[in-house]
């Protein structure tokens, strides 16, 4: 369920210190930047984040392309998302939700695997 999600994405980003990127639902407008989904991309996957390639968000087509960034790293390390950049640009919660829920089912399926030697 949502607050399942929510609570996960929320406890990953504190665990890495990343507090300012928690938020309080799907719908919370501070998504729109893909700064959150970006530092959460990068706590399941440390370092796979270039953050010189992350734009401030504030304008439209800032957001956008964060969010071009954050869908092509999320499907790098493994998560199968079907959303568009528009979608996380714009604040589609129910494909935020998505996004985030298939990030939550990578890290586990990361955190459940035996270290490889």
């Amino acid at each position: 369920n949502d607050k399942a999600v929510l609570d996960w994405c929320n406890c990953k980003l504190k665990e890495k210190k990343k507090e300012k990127s928690c938020f309080t639902s799907f719908k919370d407008p501070k998504l729109r930047d893909s700064r959150s989904l970006l530092d959460l991309i990068d706590c399941i996957q440390p370092g796979s984040i270039g953050y010189d390639m992350v734009t401030t968000g504030n304008t439209e087509e800032d957001k956008l392309e964060n969010a071009r960034y954050g869908l092509t790293m999320a499907r790098k390390i493994g998560a199968t998302v079907f959303a568009l950049p528009e979608d996380i640009a714009e604040g589609n919660h129910k494909m935020l939700l998505l996004v985030f829920a298939r990030l939550m089912n990578v890290g586990n399926e990361i955190e459940a695997a035996p270290e490889s030697t």
